[in-house]
């Protein structure tokens, strides 16, 4: 049985000259483990950097690299279908650019999936905020199941309604809490969105207040689009009907 760990990374280089190397160091075990690197169209001098560094893991086999000069904006969704597939794992196992596997991590999934004779799928048990997409899955069912939902935009919930997905095609999710797998290095939030589309190609936003539960928004962008939307405040759970301002047309919104 082979795991597969698979990194998207997209100007993120500089997470990636800490996490790589000493991730590979720490988990690497002959025949059993691959780290497969998918350079998303990075612009901070990715692609240089792997072939200076890394072309020894390279040749032996441990790391593959793959480069892609399509995408104009980071895609979450489409960038980690792309990476999996790659994989020749039994196992895939997404791992952020700024994620630490810890020691043995492999050899603790490893022994796992070997054991386990029901499908299962491992994630951290989301006390770690930064390794919450840290989700380790036989390829097979990744596959059945299409990935992650790629209409999806914007940071965050991508990975939730993945597991939700293996949830209901009938995979029990099994949590660690070991927390010496899932550090991370730690940044900033524009960081994190700074090559999306959103980000790139924002301008200017606009908030209409309704009532204290509801507010739309109005997002204009540089290439001459527009997001329309709502924000909703939970801890109101009221029921209300008004007319919208951007439609013209009567809206409701009910809680249960």
């Amino acid at each position: 049985m082979k795991i597969s760990f698979c990194i998207v990374c997209m100007n993120r280089l500089s997470h990636l000259k800490k996490t790589l190397k000493r991730n590979i160091l720490d988990n690497y075990l002959p025949s059993e483990v691959e780290f497969v690197l998918l350079d998303y169209n990075s612009s901070d001098g990715l692609s240089e950097w792997v072939e200076s560094n890394m072309s020894d893991f390279i040749g032996k086999g441990i790391l593959s690299y793959y480069h892609t000069l399509e995408p104009k904006a980071f895609n979450r969704g489409h960038s980690r279908y792309m990476v999996m597939r790659l994989a020749n794992g039994d196992i895939v196992c997404n791992l952020d650019a700024d994620n630490y596997l810890g020691k043995g991590f492999a050899l603790h999934i490893l022994t796992h999936f070997k054991t386990q004779e029901n499908e299962c799928f491992y994630t951290s048990d989301y006390s770690f905020s930064d390794a919450i997409g840290r989700v380790c899955v036989r390829k097979s069912m990744f596959m059945n199941v299409k990935g992650y939902n790629e209409l999806l935009s914007g940071y965050g919930f991508e990975d939730l309604e993945f597991y939700n997905t293996l949830r209901k095609n009938g995979l029990r999710q099994i949590y660690i809490s070991n927390k010496s797998y899932f550090r991370a290095i730690r940044h900033s939030h524009r960081k994190r969105i700074e090559s999306e589309s959103l980000y790139i190609n924002h301008d200017s936003v606009y908030i209409s207040y309704v009532n204290p539960s509801f507010s739309h928004y109005l997002i204009l962008n540089k290439d001459n689009t527009a997001i329309i939307g709502g924000i909703i405040n939970n801890s109101y759970n009221i029921d209300y009907t008004y007319k919208c301002a951007i439609c013209n047309m009567t809206c409701c919104v009910e809680y249960q």
